[in-house]
């Protein structure tokens, strides 16, 4: 499941329209604020851009890597997202 009303406002304005939701926003992002204030530790998908906050006495994190795409002629591949790390660890 994705997270989060907080998130919401950092989404990129691919999922935005105008600065306002869409029809589509619930597809993106739900508000679970009273959940994840009980959890240490939240992680969560389905964004393409890195999260890493507090809410509460939770931290919430978001590492995709999103789309992977061939380069034009061939040369290797170019993600979506070059904020992904990959070696990314989170103690618990």
């Amino acid at each position: 499941m994705c997270y989060i009303d907080q998130a919401f406002g950092k989404f990129q304005p691919r999922s935005r329209n105008a600065g306002l939701p869409t029809a589509l926003s619930a597809a993106f992002a739900s508000n679970l604020d009273h959940l994840v204030e009980r959890a240490d530790l939240w992680i969560h998908g389905h964004t393409h851009d890195n999260f890493d906050y507090q809410l509460g006495r939770c931290r919430v994190v978001c590492n995709p890597r999103g789309y992977v795409w061939e380069r034009h002629g061939g040369n290797g591949h170019t993600v979506e997202n070059p904020e992904f790390n990959p070696g990314l660890v989170v103690e618990v």
